[in-house]
């Protein structure tokens, strides 16, 4: 088997690597691992998954609290309520790829903010429609429904003609 990183992914160890050791960690447990196995087997310095992780658990702890920090900014939403009583719920922070930063690192912006800047909004919009279409590949890799397929595909086109 040949393996290649998908577009956007690297890692200090090469992709044929990678992909051999998971499928050794898979064939050594069965057909289902975690990723806490993965980590188990990288842990000790000779395994090729060694370099992939942050064994420092100073720095680890950090990115493990921006992840949480990610978590909180996703769980708070606006609530607009019209003259009707109807509400309309929306993130009240949304992520935009700030291409300026390492890695296309996101940054969390207003929603109020970004939908008053044409170009935050093209680039958010931008950032979905890459996200659509990875679904689509994604079940398209799997024999999803063809129906459901041709549905994303229709709702890519119709985003990319407002954007």
């Amino acid at each position: 088997m040949v393996y290649k990183f998908r577009n956007g992914y690297s890692l200090p160890v090469d992709a044929q690597t990678v992909g051999d050791r998971l499928t050794s960690i898979k064939d050594q447990l069965g057909r289902v691992y975690t990723p806490a196995d993965v980590v188990a087997d990288a842990k000790p310095w000779a395994s090729p998954l060694h370099p992939c992780f942050e064994w420092n658990d100073r720095r680890a702890a950090d990115r493990w609290r921006e992840d949480q920090a990610r978590h909180v900014i996703r769980s708070v939403e606006t609530v607009e309520i019209s003259d009707d009583g109807t509400e309309t719920r929306r993130p009240a922070f949304v992520s935009v790829c700030d291409r300026s930063q390492p890695r296309n690192e996101s940054s969390y912006m207003a929603i109020a903010d970004v939908l008053d800047d044409d170009t935050l909004r093209r680039r958010v919009l931008h950032d979905v429609t890459s996200q659509l279409r990875g679904l689509a590949r994604r079940l398209n890799q799997i024999g999803g429904p063809e129906e459901t397929i041709e549905a994303l595909e229709a709702i890519i086109v119709s985003i990319a003609a407002i954007s």
